[in-house]
């Protein structure tokens, strides 16, 4: 059975700790052509795991910082920036970035679970809005998520999608997704999609490496 979701990484976990999927690799991406040559050394980039579950989304977005860091990109966690009132409202959000000098963002978010799954309560939904641009697809990202699964079945397939934006183009440079299996902890998971995407991003020139 397949299900769509539209669950950031960090909310396959269970509520009560802190366990996500390893073995991850990327089976599809795509580069943007039309994307202009980029920087991000010396600039700061928003880390961003989309799901309303705050725990699970701090611990992974810390994860992605930490691993972006090692990369030599100043990177920051979206939940230490960007206020709730923010998810929902386009141009707040385009605010606090453009004071914070965002130069770009990664994002990460689970978009299909394949295979037979067991779920202990929670909703899941279809996340289909515009890509194109990092704001055209801010409001509805967020409202796409409204709630997550309270616990899950080990025996699972999650896709992860991450897209990687140009702030200052206002366009997304690249998008990747990767599968993954077998729980392990978070930061663990972000490792392993991390250096994925960080050839990625060498790739593309933005570490200045």
């Amino acid at each position: 059975m397949k299900m769509k979701m539209t669950l950031a990484l960090a909310l396959m976990l269970g509520s009560s700790n802190l366990m996500l999927w390893a073995q991850a690799k990327y089976v599809t991406n795509w580069k943007n052509p039309e994307a202009q040559p980029a920087n991000w050394k010396g600039k700061k980039v928003l880390a961003l795991v989309r799901t309303l579950q705050t725990k699970a989304r701090l611990a992974a977005e810390q994860a992605m910082v930490h691993e972006l860091h090692l990369l030599g990109i100043d990177a920051l966690q979206a939940m230490s920036l960007v206020p709730p009132e923010a998810e929902k409202n386009r141009e707040l959000a385009r605010k606090f970035l453009t004071e914070a000098g965002i130069a770009g963002v990664v994002v990460m978010q689970v978009i299909e679970v394949k295979e037979e799954i067991l779920f202990g309560g929670g909703q899941t939904s279809s996340l289909t809005p515009s890509y194109a641009t990092f704001y055209s697809a801010w409001e509805t990202g967020w409202s796409a998520v409204p709630f997550g699964p309270a616990a899950a079945s080990r025996k699972a397939m999650l896709v992860v999608e991450t897209l990687i934006y140009s702030i200052d183009q206002d366009r997304l440079i690249w998008r990747g997704t990767s599968e993954t299996t077998d729980p392990q902890r978070v930061d663990e998971i972000m490792r392993e999609l991390m250096g994925a995407t960080g050839k990625e991003l060498r790739k593309a020139g933005l570490t200045g490496q």
